[in-house]
């Protein structure tokens, strides 16, 4: 609901007098980028704890740790 919000807010924007740097972009990229491989890895984290918790044995984080 707040991604929403936020959307609409952006959308109609009202008249402003700044200056967006270039780098602004590249910052944007790097923090949008690290934030989706950050929750990878955490997800697969979280997955691979519950694997083991529950005792599965066709886990596909489990097959993919110890094939490597």
């Amino acid at each position: 609901m707040f991604l929403v919000c936020f959307l609409f807010v952006l959308s109609f924007p009202d008249y402003a007098s700044a200056y967006v740097d270039p780098g602004t972009g590249s910052l944007l990229f790097q923090v949008v980028t690290a934030a989706l491989l950050g929750f990878g890895l955490f997800w697969r984290r979280v997955k691979a704890f519950f694997c083991s918790l529950f005792g599965k044995k066709s886990c596909s984080c489990r097959d993919k740790e110890e094939n490597s």
